[in-house]
Order: structure tokens, then C-alpha cells, then sequence
């Protein structure tokens, strides 16, 4: 009993928010590096894992390198027009 007793004393000496902000920090830390970690990871694929991953069209070009033209000429003239401020959720709204 005098062990817990004094566990006790020394954790309401320091206080257990100090502790409990501590522990806090360090795993933010912890997790920011981790995170930063697997980023740098995915970032830094080789040729072989994206060719793995993604199939090039008869023109040796993945995907998002095959049509790259934006100009006004490449869009359809049925196409839609996007009204941007209509374009996000309805919150609050019927």
C-alpha cells in the first residue's frame, strides 16, 4: 500500500496533465514522422514498380501523360458547363 501511496504522491506532485500533455507531444511527434516517412516512401517510386502498377497505352505514355492537351479547341461542344458554385455539397439546404 505505501508503493501506490507514494506512486500516488509523486504523479499529483508533477500532475498528471503535465504528464498526460507530455505523452501527447511525443506521440504527435511520433506519428508526424511516421506519416512524413511513408510519404517520402510512396513519392519515391522506380520506373519498374510504376510500369508494374500502371499499363502504357501503343504510344509508350502512361495515363495521365496521354492526353495533356487543355487548350479550349480539345473540349466538346456539347460539353456542360461546371458552375462552380453549385458544385459543393447542399448543407442546409431541401
Amino acid at each position: 500500500m505505501t508503493a501506490i501511496h507514494s506512486i500516488y504522491k509523486v504523479l499529483h506532485l508533477i500532475g498528471i496533465r503535465k504528464i498526460l500533455f507530455i505523452f501527447f507531444i511525443i506521440i504527435s511527434i511520433f506519428q508526424f514522422f511516421k506519416g512524413k516517412k511513408n510519404k517520402q516512401i510512396n513519392l519515391n517510386l522506380s520506373d519498374e514498380e510504376l510500369e508494374e502498377t500502371y499499363s502504357k497505352n501503343e504510344e509508350g505514355l502512361f495515363p495521365w501523360e496521354a492526353n495533356t492537351d487543355d487548350s479550349p479547341k480539345s473540349i466538346p461542344k456539347d460539353a456542360k458547363r461546371h458552375i462552380y458554385k453549385k458544385a459543393g455539397p447542399k448543407r442546409g439546404r431541401w
